[in-house]
C-alpha cells in the first residue's frame, strides 16, 4: 500500500514511530540515516548525486519517472502520475509553474534536505484530497534534544562523472529540551550528459536551496513550529522539450502546532508556497525556431488544516478539516527574434483560482489479530478563470473563444462536490505475516491544464495552427476512482522479508488528454490537444523481497507490472511503464560496516502504446525495447562519523531509454531522451 523512506539524523522517537508504522503496514519500506536503526528500519546509504526526490525514489517498487532532462524528473506511481499523485513539502501542496511539467512539485524537494520521504501507494486513508495514485510527503523537523545534546548536524557531498554533476549539503541544529532551530542549505549543478553511445543529451542545471526551521516545546506533548524554504534553479535545460527554463524558483512557509492530551493529539498547520517559472526557446539553446517564444508563470498556494486523532485503544477515531486555494497565471509572448518587440500570444493559464474545502472522518478498530480502518471524505471545489476574456494581439484567440470553439462552453465559474471513502482490513498471520485488502472510492477534480489551459497554435498553415493548439475543458467532470488493493507481507528481522501487492482501479469519467476528433463533447476534428471524459481501467501487481542468505551475504529483488486501457476506445492508455524490476547482491563485512553491492536494473519491452495521434493521443513516442544495466557500489558505514560510498552506474555503458521518457527534440536519430551512459560517482555524508 505504501512506501516510506526516511533519511537524515532523526530523533529516536521519530524512528520508533516509523518502525511501528512499518510493522502495521505490509508494503512499507523504511530507510534512515541512523548508524544503528531500530528493528524494521533499514539503514540509508549514500549514493550518486540526485537532482530531486523523484530521481532518488524511482526504482523503488511501483515508482518510475518521466525524464525530460537531468532535472525535474516527474514521478509515476503504479502507472499514474501528474495530478493523480499528490505531493506536499512540509505539509504544503506545491504547484509547479510549467504547463508541460518541466518543474513538477517534487523538483522543489532537493535530496539531502529532508528527514522523511513517504510515499503512500494507492489510497490507504482519507486524510488528504485527491491523489488516486497516492500521496508523496517530504518533511523536515527540528530534532528533540537531550540534556547534554545541544548541537548536531551533518555535511556532505557527491560527484558523478556524467554531466560533471555535483551536490553539497549542510544541516545544523541547535537547541535544548524546550526547543531548537535548524538550518539546512545545499547546492547542486550539472551539465549535459552522454548516453552509452557517446551522444550528448542536452540537459543540465544549477540549483541552490535553504531552509530555516524553529520549534518551541514549553511542555511535554506541546509543540509550536515555524519554517521557511527557498529553492532557486537556474539554466535548466531539457532535451525533451521545445523550451528551457532560465528561472524556476519556489518560496514556502509553514507554521503549526501539536498538542497531545492523554490518548488524543490535535495538530494544526497553515502554509503558503509561491512558484515563479520562466521558460523560452532561445536563452539556453541555439535559436532555430520560426519565432522567439517566452512564457512566464506564477503558481501560488495558500491553505491550512486541522486534525484530531486518538492513538491508543481498541477504537481510534480521527477527523479533520483542510482548505487549499491555488492561484495560477501563465502568459506566453512571441517575437520575430529574441531581441525584437514581443506581443501577447496566449494566456496559457488565464488568472485561474482553484479553491478546495475538505473534511474527513476516520475510525480505526483493533481486535486481536484484526485491524480495520473506515474513512469518509467530502471535498467542495470552486474554480474560476478571471482572464478568459483577455485581449490578445495579431488575431490570437482568447481563452473563452478557444473553449467555445472546441467545447461550446464559456469557461464560467464551476463548483463540484467530491465524496470519497476507504475501507481497509488487515489480519496478522503468526508473528511474521500480514494480509490486507483495501477498497476505496477517490474523486479527483480536473487540474489547471485539464480545465483551463488555453494555448494558441503555431504553424504556416491553418491545419498546422489548429493541430498545435492545447485547450482545456472548463466543464469536464471529476474522475471517480474505484480501487481495490490486496497486500501480503512476511518478514523476520535479520532473516527475510517478502512483500506482494495486486491492485485494480476502475475509473469513471477518466480525464483523457487526447486529439480533437469530434469525440463526445468535442466540436472540432482538427487534431488539437483537448480533454474529455472516458472510462478506464488500471491493474497491476508487484513483488519485492530481501533475504539474508548468509551472515555476510544478502539478496534483494523486486518486479512490478501495470496494465491500463481506455475502455471506450479499446486503446492502451499512454505513459504506462512495462514490466520492470531490479536485483541486488550485497556483501556485509566488518559487522555490516563495509557493504559492496552488485545490482541489475531491467525493463521488458513495452508494445502497448498510444503513439498514433490519428487514433489516440500520440503522447507515447513509440514502442520501447527491453533493456538491462549493471551497477556496482561499495559503501562504508561508520557509526562514529557517517557514511561514504563509491560506485559506477551503467557499468557496461549501455544505450537505453526508459519508456516514460519524453521524445528527444534535438537528435532525430534518438526517439526518447536516453538515460546516462557509464557514470562513476562518489559520496560522503559526515555527521556530528
Amino acid at each position: 500500500m505504501s512506501c516510506v523512506l526516511l533519511r537524515g539524523r532523526l530523533v529516536a522517537s521519530s524512528i520508533l514511530v516509523a518502525a511501528l508504522h512499518a510493522a502495521e503496514n505490509p508494503s512499507i519500506i523504511t530507510v534512515t540515516g541512523q548508524p544503528e536503526p531500530s528493528p524494521g528500519v533499514q539503514a540509508w546509504s549514500p549514493g550518486p548525486p540526485a537532482s530531486d526526490v523523484a530521481s532518488w525514489l524511482r526504482g523503488q517498487p511501483g515508482v518510475r519517472a518521466v525524464r525530460m532532462g537531468s532535472h525535474g524528473l516527474d514521478p509515476v506511481v503504479d502507472g499514474q502520475g501528474a495530478a493523480r499523485l499528490r505531493v506536499t513539502i512540509d505539509g504544503c501542496p506545491v504547484q509547479g509553474g510549467c504547463p508541460n511539467r518541466m518543474d513538477p512539485p517534487s523538483s522543489y524537494a532537493p535530496v539531502g534536505a529532508f528527514d522523511i520521504v513517504e510515499l503512500d501507494r494507492g489510497r490507504g486513508d482519507v486524510r488528504s484530497a485527491g491523489g488516486s495514485a497516492g500521496h508523496l510527503r517530504v518533511e523536515r523537523q527540528v530534532p528533540m534534544f537531550g540534556a547534554d545534546d545541544r548541537l548536531q548536524g551533518r555535511v556532505g557531498g557527491s560527484v558523478a562523472s556524467q554531466g560533471h554533476e555535483r551536490q553539497t549539503w549542510a544541516d545544523v541544529s541547535a537547541g535544548n529540551q524546550s526547543g531548537g532551530v535548524r538550518a539546512i542549505a545545499g547546492a547542486s549543478a550539472a551539465g549535459s550528459y552522454e548516453n552509452g553511445s557517446g551522444q550528448e543529451i542536452l540537459s543540465g542545471y544549477r540549483q541552490v536551496h535553504g531552509t530555516l526551521l524553529g520549534a518551541w516545546r514549553p511542555l511535554a506533548g506541546h509543540e509550536y513550529q515555524v519554517g521557511g524554504t527557498m529553492v532557486q534553479a537556474r539554466d535548466v535545460r531539457f532535451a525533451g522539450a521545445s523550451m528551457d527554463a532560465p528561472v524556476s524558483d519556489m518560496v514556502l512557509a509553514t507554521a503549526g502546532t501539536r498538542h497531545r492530551v492523554g490518548d488524543w493529539t490535535a495538530t494544526s498547520r497553515v502554509f503558503t508556497s509561491q512558484v515563479d517559472h520562466e521558460m523560452d526557446n532561445y536563452s539556453l539553446r541555439p535559436w532555430t525556431a520560426a519565432m522567439a517564444m517566452r512564457t512566464v508563470t506564477e503558481a501560488d498556494v495558500l491553505g491550512g488544516r486541522f486534525d484530531v486523532s486518538r492513538s491508543e485503544g481498541a477504537l481510534r477515531p480521527a477527523f479533520g478539516l483542510d482548505v487549499e486555494v491555488q492561484h495560477l497565471d501563465a502568459r506566453r509572448t512571441r517575437a520575430a527574434n529574441p531581441t525584437a518587440t514581443t506581443f501577447l500570444e496566449s494566456v496559457v493559464w488565464p488568472d485561474v483560482q482553484l479553491a478546495r474545502v475538505g473534511a474527513y472522518g476516520e475510525m480505526e478498530g483493533r481486535a486481536g489479530v484484526w485491524r480495520s480502518v473506515l474513512g469518509i471524505r467530502l471535498d467542495h471545489v470552486d474554480s474560476s478563470a478571471s482572464a478568459r476574456d483577455a485581449t490578445l494581439t495579431m488575431g490570437r484567440l482568447a481563452p473563452r473563444t478557444l473553449y467555445q470553439t472546441y467545447y461550446g462552453v464559456s469557461g464560467d465559474d464551476r463548483s463540484e462536490w467530491l465524496p470519497g471513502a476507504v475501507l481497509r482490513c488487515e489480519r496478522t498471520i503468526g508473528s511474521t505475516g500480514i494480509l490486507g485488502v483495501t477498497l476505496g472510492r477517490t474523486m479527483r477534480a480536473a487540474d489547471i491544464n485539464e480545465r483551463y489551459i488555453a494555448m494558441n497554435g503555431m504553424g504556416t498553415t491553418p491545419a498546422a495552427v489548429a493541430a498545435s493548439r492545447w485547450v482545456g475543458n472548463p466543464d469536464i467532470a471529476a474522475e471517480a476512482h474505484h480501487q481495490v488493493r490486496f497486500t501480503a507481507d512476511w518478514r523476520e528481522e535479520g532473516s527475510y522479508k517478502l512483500s506482494t501487492t495486486a491492485f485494480a482501479d476502475r475509473v469513471q469519467d477518466h480525464i483523457l488528454r487526447d486529439r480533437a476528433r469530434g469525440e463526445d463533447g468535442v466540436l472540432r476534428s482538427d487534431g488539437a490537444t483537448i480533454y474529455h471524459n472516458t472510462e478506464a481501467l488500471y491493474a497491476g501487481a508487484g513483488v519485492s523481497g530481501d533475504w539474508r542468505c548468509l551472515a555476510s551475504l544478502s539478496l534483494a529483488a523486486s518486479a512490478d507490472y501495470v496494465w491500463a486501457k481506455d475502455l471506450a476506445s479499446g486503446l492502451p492508455l499512454a505513459q504506462i511503464p512495462p514490466l520492470s524490476g531490479s536485483a541486488t547482491l550485497r556483501g556485509h563485512l566488518f559487522t555490516d560496516r563495509l557493504v559492496p553491492a552488485l545490482s541489475v536494473r531491467w525493463a521488458a519491452r513495452q508494445g502497448r502504446v498510444d503513439a498514433d495521434p490519428a487514433l489516440g493521443s500520440g503522447i507515447d513516442p513509440g514502442k520501447t525495447p527491453g533493456w538491462a544495466v549493471v551497477d556496482v557500489r561499495v559503501t562504508w558505514l561508520e557509526s562514529a562519523w557517517g557514511e561514504a560510498a563509491i560506485g559506477c552506474d551503467n557499468l557496461f555503458d549501455r544505450t537505453y531509454a526508459d519508456h516514460l521518457a519524453k521524445a528527444e527534440t534535438f537528435d532525430p536519430t534518438v526517439t526518447r531522451v536516453d538515460e546516462p551512459g557509464r557514470s562513476l560517482w562518489a559520496s560522503l555524508d559526515w555527521r556530528f
